[in-house]
């Protein structure tokens, strides 16, 4: 790591984090909850066949500081705390200048239809 990474995640991760983040609780599996913030992006969704139909699961990405979630693993929890809303930590992305990204599902929230809904394509 370079003196500027090491100095941008030591000074600028925290400013980010607190000028754009929102406050999230890290629910890991095996550890007491973790309060903290992190940047939340817009949530996406992708549909795939199976079943006969389509299941939608909506997806984001959240970016947390390494300081403050030094562990994350797959299917640990996050609750965005504004909305109340659960995700499960679906995979890791690459952690650099103190953020660790986290691709997230919203639990509960996949939607499938029937295999008539749309018709024949």
């Amino acid at each position: 790591m370079s003196v500027f990474d090491t100095e941008f995640a030591d000074k600028a991760t925290p400013a980010l984090v607190a000028r754009f983040g929102q406050a999230v609780t890290y629910h890991p599996a095996n550890a007491s909850d973790i309060s903290t913030a992190g940047i939340l992006t817009e949530e996406s969704e992708n549909e795939t066949p199976g079943g006969g139909g389509l299941t939608g699961n909506r997806r984001a990405q959240l970016q947390v500081q390494t300081a403050d979630v030094a562990t994350r693993t797959n299917q640990d929890q996050v609750t965005v705390d504004a909305t109340s809303e659960k995700w499960e930590v679906e995979s890791l992305g690459p952690a650099s200048g103190g953020l660790a990204v986290l691709i997230i599902t919203r639990i509960g929230r996949a939607e499938a239809t029937r295999p008539e809904y749309r018709g024949a394509i």
